[in-house]
């Protein structure tokens, strides 16, 4: 289920460096905070979670594809769509 979600900045802040620091995303960061909320309020019936994907942390990659100028990754995109076309 896909929901918006409005934070104070000092914790929309405090939610982005905790993702920068653990190489989670925000979402599984939140998702994990609701899921430790609710099965404190009713131990007796916890929240299931179950992920679809294993986890895996965002990392950054390098070296870092540098484009050419005038080039986007739309671009390179649409030339892989276009190929297997033909």
């Amino acid at each position: 289920m896909a929901m918006n979600l409005r934070l104070d900045p000092s914790l929309e802040e405090a939610l982005g460096r905790e993702a920068a620091r653990s190489g989670r995303s925000k979402t599984a960061i939140i998702s994990q905070a609701l899921t430790d909320a609710l099965d404190k309020a009713d131990p007796d019936h916890p929240a299931e979670q179950q992920p679809l994907v294993p986890y895996a942390p965002y990392r950054m990659v390098y070296p870092r594809l540098e484009l050419p100028e005038g080039v986007t990754s739309a671009d390179l995109i649409n030339e892989q769509r276009e190929e297997r076309l033909w």
